[in-house]
């Protein structure tokens, strides 16, 4: 099979690519013919991809009130005639949204957008009102009330309605199926008009290895450190825990705009900032750590830390907030808590660290959920079957 992926970024900057590379990894040693069509810096042509120079100048006005490049448009369609795909995997397309998506149209290929974000139906990607912190309930993607409610600046909200309902329309009318990571996201897109849609969660490369609950009692954070990950509500809930727990020490992984707000934050307290760190070192973290904390106050997708923190079986105290509740079961291999609740979040903590009994259950629950439903082999299998679902309806 030949297969076109499209992505906005081709390094491995986020979650989104972190499943691209893995995916393409997998196809390819299926035997499957993969390309990619990203954009850098400078423009560079391989072998199996088509990555070009995304700096625009002369037609800015285009790229930011339409999100159209004449220039995207007839590399893309051009690639896409010299490649010849069996189907269009498409992923993130923020950058040059339309020239895709009408070049995609222009092809009459089978096309799949995996929709790794609530950026298709939010203009700022958090689906919750960035004021109150509550959960936005619309489906009518940009409206008056993102302006209302203090989650886009008037110069933003007009320069970006155009845009998405010209996608929106593009999307309906080109996209062949949509994939969702969550659940809660693909029930959103629904009530957006966008189907058909399904599920299909994350994966994992899983290794089978006996749970260990390591001595101390370390809480680790792994992610951004942006506004809409929460980090100061767990900071802020930390003091509380280190009255119980005297040994507690919190380990926060990653890096962001945030960073140097939060460090002042917590300020003479056991907290240690590691900032951005190789792979290979975000996973000896987790040995370390007793549990893992998310959060975060927007709504998530199919946050990968989570995977990979359930995998090496560690217990999570994680927000409501999107897909999260898709992996963390409250009571079984965690708690759920509130948004923005800090004491929520001190109390689950203290509760779980001074229960020895029900920290190695929640463990052992966390490596064995992802074992039984977000293996390497059940995606795949999966994503193959749709591929040729596709394929076979758009003949």
């Amino acid at each position: 099979m030949r297969i076109l992926i499209i992505n906005d970024s081709c390094r491995e900057v986020g979650g989104a690519e972190t499943y691209i590379f893995g995916i393409m990894k997998l196809l390819r040693e299926q035997g499957d013919e993969v390309f990619l069509f990203s954009y850098d810096t400078e423009k560079r042509e391989e072998d199996y991809s088509l990555i070009i120079k995304h700096k625009e100048k002369k037609a800015r006005f285009l790229v930011n009130k339409f999100g159209f490049s004449m220039r995207v448009y007839n590399e893309l369609k051009d690639y896409i005639k010299n490649v010849n795909p069996d189907v269009i995997h498409l992923h993130n397309n923020y950058i040059y949204s339309n020239s895709v998506l009408l070049a995609l149209k222009k092809s009459k290929k089978p096309v799949i957008h995996h929709v790794h974000d609530w950026g298709l139906i939010c203009p700022t990607s958090w689906s919750v009102y960035k004021k109150s912190l509550k959960v936005c309930k619309s489906v009518e993607g940009i409206q008056f009330k993102c302006l209302r409610k203090g989650c886009l600046p008037f110069h933003h909200w007009i320069s970006t309605y155009l845009r998405n309902k010209i996608r929106i329309k593009l999307e309906r009318n080109v996209v062949d199926l949509f994939i969702s990571p969550s659940i809660r996201l693909r029930d959103y897109l629904k009530d957006h008009n966008m189907n058909p849609v399904i599920w299909l969660p994350q994966f994992i490369e899983f290794e089978d290895v006996e749970v260990r609950i390591p001595n101390g009692n370390i809480l680790l954070y792994v992610g951004a450190l942006s506004k809409n990950k929460g980090v100061e509500y767990l900071i802020n809930a930390f003091p509380k825990i280190k009255e119980e727990i005297k040994d507690a020490k919190l380990h926060i992984v990653g890096d962001g705009p945030e960073r140097e707000a939060l460090e002042e934050l917590s300020k003479g307290m056991d907290v240690k900032f590691f900032g951005r760190v190789p792979h290979d070192e975000v996973l000896e973290h987790y040995k370390h750590a007793k549990l893992l904390v998310m959060p975060s106050v927007w709504m998530e997708n199919g946050p990968f830390v989570l995977y990979e923190g359930m995998s090496s079986g560690k217990p999570v105290i994680a927000t409501k907030r999107g897909g999260i509740v898709d992996l963390v079961r409250d009571g079984i291999n965690g708690f759920i808590v509130r948004a923005a609740d800090s004491e929520a979040i001190a109390e689950k903590t203290i509760k779980l660290l001074k229960d020895k009994n029900l920290l190695k259950e929640f463990s052992k629950s966390s490596q064995k959920i992802i074992k039984e439903e977000f293996t390497t082999k059940k995606h795949l299998n999966y994503l193959n079957n749709l591929y040729k679902d596709v394929i076979e309806k758009k003949r």
